[in-house]
């Protein structure tokens, strides 16, 4: 069901007119690691919507992360910090803000959420870190400026817990 409702919105941008399409091509990164039950497919129906919605998806993982000077001491920081979630799950939840931050900013995604006409018009350009939809509390697309995902992952790291 999850595929056949992704490929349905794809059908939906295909034969819609994306309202948006003026603003010109923007690129949108999504980070994957195909560690916690994900799918090359899973990341092909997701870089077709963006596609066809007018962007230009980029998948990151951690060498993107790893290129950040502050990769190490982050990284075993964000280690030692208790989760109820299987470790590597949570380290690409902290270090996709890092891969971000290292490539210059912009639109993040998770690799299952795929663009919906209506919202894509209204979006900023990337500045300080937000994030869109849900209310604030998941962020399953954000945007920010380079030295904004630097901000949160440091925030991310400093919390004592």
């Amino acid at each position: 069901i999850f595929f056949r409702q992704m490929i349905w919105h794809c059908l939906i941008l295909a034969v819609v007119h994306f309202a948006g399409a003026s603003l010109g091509v923007r690129r949108v990164y999504t980070y994957f690691e195909g560690k916690h039950g994900n799918t090359p497919a899973q990341l092909g129906v997701w870089t077709k919507c963006w596609k066809e919605a007018g962007f230009d998806p980029f998948v990151l993982n951690e060498t993107h992360a790893q290129a950040h000077p502050q990769y190490p001491s982050l990284k075993e920081r964000l280690m030692a910090m208790p989760t109820v979630n299987p470790k590597h799950y949570e380290m690409s939840c902290f270090l996709r803000h890092l891969a971000m931050a290292q490539i210059g900013g912009g639109y993040m995604v998770d690799y299952d959420v795929i663009p919906v006409v209506a919202l894509l018009p209204t979006l900023p350009q990337p500045g300080n870190y937000t994030v869109h939809g849900d209310g604030g509390f998941v962020p399953s697309f954000v945007s920010g400026k380079a030295s904004e995902y630097l901000r949160v992952i440091r925030l991310m790291a400093a919390m004592n817990v």
